[in-house]
């Protein structure tokens, strides 16, 4: 059996094109007919076909057109029977339908045979776009134009031409909704039986198929491995944006339609590529996409999410952004009636204690309900509006590093303009100001599984309040001593350094009943402001060097006021900074970035700027939770880091000529280094709960001595799970038959413990 495809190709000869029908020019006063008809015309009196046929047949040919257009005449309203004049006329008008189509039909043999073709081809483009005249035109179509010399072509998408001929049949017969879409479904499959239709392919049809992008010039070309490729690459070789595809699901902002996906593209193909040398062109380039992205790629939002979509695209702000995000989403109706992100939502919470872990936080529960595709394209276009905010102001950041990365209050004077008081941010850089204090933003014990102590509550390891009063002492005297520089100095200045790292605020605790939770409707940003010695309680997330990273120089001054106290006024962070044993120096030197500035290679290795690659991050810190870490706390940490740093998640090279960045996170290398080489009870007394776990022992053994077996009855009936590290026998070695002192007991215990 021959093809479709086939017989369009054998038959092509014998086909008369008409020019492309804009369904545009259709309105009160022009129809289908009249367009179709005025195109067989103007072939007619073409003045390079006058000499081609005999004047005969011409004339033949005009005297079909005058029929025809007589009988368009009576295609009249009903308002207009008034004009008619006479009874002969209005019956004349009533049987006009088929002295019209067999008119119609003789037009289009007649022009055929002076064609000397065989069939007519009439193309109508979107038809469906007309809402209002897509019923008559289609009603035409069906009456006049279908017979078995003419072949026409709509280009239309059925839904859209449902639900127009829907929306005429309900206001001109009086339907109900379900009523109405069932006579307008049944209409339009009339109209284009499904065998007679052409389907356009998919994304998934087409999106793993290579592409190549043919220049102009028709010698130049790109090749890529897929369609999707192709898309993302360029957005990023040409603004820097970063979308990513997986490989069960293509990424959104890909266009579902072969025009959309042409347009994209060209317009990709016509913008420089990225140089940051030249920057008015890299900021164009920024500004098209987004016009793109903001008000093209969102029509096919609901109009709802439409609304909320261009509603936080005109939020200035970064410090108020994650708030008015939480505030609009909140109005959505899967939230409305939820509790669950109460905390987060209350209205009276400060904007800048609203963080993007927060806000990334309900992304990823809106995100669970995958059958509510609105919603997923939704959730997609919020995502990918914080990738280019934390892009564009890691790119003000880094093109003025000595400026923007840690700022310094402006000289009023020098600059001559007047600004609002800022105090608790005028050191704060513009990622700060988006991320607002934390990227994560999980429950206790959901990253880390908890120590279990003997005796006692487990014990957290990713998030808990460690008590600052060794912390804060141990800086205080290093600031006194950093004229004595030795290995055990630098050994107790890296210890504090890795806390400084990992303390994500201060906690106001006034009684030990109360909440170390965060409080979002305090005053002051706890994540931000320099710890004064009258508070001492300090949170540890395992997470915060994610935050704490993006200004080091903020992150270690919080600390200031315990080191500096001697008459050199050198600050704990530059003191470090001065020293290349010290973490934070090994940190910043730590990358294989090629750039002349050390921090700027540093910010790009270490720095969190996409929400697609921060989304990845949270699933495989979630998924990671249950594997198997060992019961030493700062090994535990150790493992957690290590295996960030080995998740296997790239992005794209900066030209094609190069090959694609590991996402690495090399400055936890460092952390990890130090980590496996630190002194074990020095780490304990900052962060575990050493005193808790001596003070149960000691209350076992209140006797000066003891004999062994007791002792190894005692341990097996109330610390089963330190007397289950070693082997009974083991035990014995410990504790040889005689009677063992109380302080030998004591520090065997602790030291098993400890493995």
């Amino acid at each position: 059996m021959m093809s479709f495809k086939s017989k369009c190709e054998r038959d092509l000869n014998d086909c008369f094109f008409l020019k492309e029908i804009d369904p545009s020019f259709f309105d009160d006063t022009h129809n289908i007919i009249e367009l179709v008809v005025g195109s067989l015309y103007s072939v007619l009196s073409s003045e390079a076909k006058k000499d081609e046929y005999a004047d005969s047949e011409r004339n033949n040919l005009v005297s079909q057109f005058n029929k025809v257009m007589i009988y368009l005449k009576y295609l009249a309203k009903p308002e207009d029977k008034e004009h008619y004049y006479d009874g002969l006329q209005e019956l004349e008008a009533l049987s006009v339908g088929l002295s019209l189509q067999d008119s119609i039909q003789k037009l289009f043999a007649t022009f055929l045979e002076y064609v000397n073709k065989k069939y007519l081809i009439i193309v109508v483009d979107d038809l469906d776009l007309n809402i209002q005249g897509a019923y008559i035109m289609s009603e035409h179509i069906r009456k006049y134009l279908t017979n078995d010399r003419c072949i026409i072509m709509l280009s239309v998408k059925v839904e859209q031409l449902i639900d127009a001929v829907q929306h005429y049949l309900e206001n001109s017969q009086n339907v109900d909704s379900a009523e109405g879409h069932e006579m307008a479904v049944k209409y339009v499959t009339k109209l284009i039986p499904v065998s007679s239709r052409v389907n356009m392919p998919l994304l998934e049809d087409y999106c793993d198929n290579e592409l190549i992008y043919t220049n102009s010039n028709g010698v130049d070309y790109d090749e890529f491995h897929s369609v999707k490729e192709a898309v993302t690459h360029s957005i990023f070789w040409k603004t820097g944006y970063l979308f990513y595809n997986s490989r069960g699901r293509n990424s959104l902002i890909i266009p579902s339609s072969l025009r959309s996906l042409r347009q994209l593209l060209h317009m990709l193909y016509r913008m420089p590529l990225r140089d940051k040398e030249h920057l008015a062109e890299h900021k164009q380039n920024q500004k098209q996409f987004k016009q793109y992205f903001f008000y093209t790629w969102t029509q096919q939002l609901s109009a709802e999410y439409r609304h909320i979509a261009h509603k936080l695209i005109s939020i200035e702000s970064d410090l108020a952004f994650n708030k008015a995000v939480v505030a609009n989403l909140m109005t959505l109706d899967v939230l409305k009636n939820s509790h669950q992100f109460k905390f987060i939502a209350d209205p009276s919470n400060y904007a800048y204690n609203i963080s993007l872990g927060d806000v990334m936080r309900i992304l990823e529960y809106l995100d669970q309900d995958e059958s509510d595709m609105q919603l997923q394209l939704f959730v997609f276009f919020v995502r990918s509006l914080y990738s280019i905010k934390m892009y564009e102001c890691y790119d003000f950041v880094t093109e003025d590093i000595n400026n923007n990365h840690y700022p310094e209050p402006a000289n009023n004077e020098k600059v001559g303009e007047i600004y609002s008081s800022d105090v608790m941010f005028e050191h704060t850089n513009k990622m700060q100001k988006l991320v607002n204090g934390r990227y994560f933003s999980f429950e206790v014990d959901e990253v880390l599984p908890p120590q279990s102590i003997q005796g006692d509550e487990n014990q957290s390891r990713d998030c808990k309040l460690i008590n600052g009063d060794i912390l804060i002492a141990e800086i205080q005297s290093l600031g006194h001593n950093k004229d004595q520089i030795d290995d055990s100095y630098k050994e107790r200045f890296q210890m504090v350094e890795f806390f400084m790292l990992t303390i994500s605020r201060l906690a106001n605790i006034k009684r030990k009943t109360d909440s170390w939770e965060l409080k979002r409707n305090a005053f002051e940003p706890s994540y931000l402001m320099p710890f004064h010695s009258t508070i001492k309680n300090l949170v540890f997330d395992v997470l915060s060097p994610f935050y704490n990273v993006l200004n080091l120089k903020n992150t270690y001054n919080r600390f200031d006021v315990y080191f500096n106290q001697t008459d050199d006024n050198l600050s704990i962070y530059d003191f470090a900074k001065r020293h290349d044993w010290s973490l934070l120096s090994k940190m910043i030197t730590n990358n294989d970035r090629e750039y002349d500035n050390e921090m700027h290679g540093f910010l790009s290795d270490a720095v969190l700027r996409n929400a697609e690659v921060l989304n990845a991050l949270s699933e495989r810190i979630r998924v990671g939770r249950f594997d198997s870490y060992s019961s030493q706390n700062k090994i535990c940490i150790k493992e957690f880091y290590n295996k960030i740093t080995k998740s296997g998640m790239r992005t794209y090279p900066k030209s094609k000529e190069d090959e694609p960045y590991q996402i690495q996170f090399k400055f936890l290398n460092v952390i990890c280094s130090f980590l496996e080489s630190c002194n074990h009870d020095a780490f304990e007394a900052i962060f575990g709960r050493q005193n808790e776990v001596e003070n149960i022992i000691a209350s076992l053994f209140t006797a000066r001595d003891y004999a062994q077996s007791t002792i190894l009855g005692t341990l097996s009936k109330a610390l089963p799970q330190i007397y289950q590290k070693i082997s009974r026998k083991e035990w014995k070695e410990k504790f040889p038959d005689k009677r063992n002192s109380r302080a030998h007991i004591i520090e065997v215990i602790e030291e098993v413990q400890r493995r």
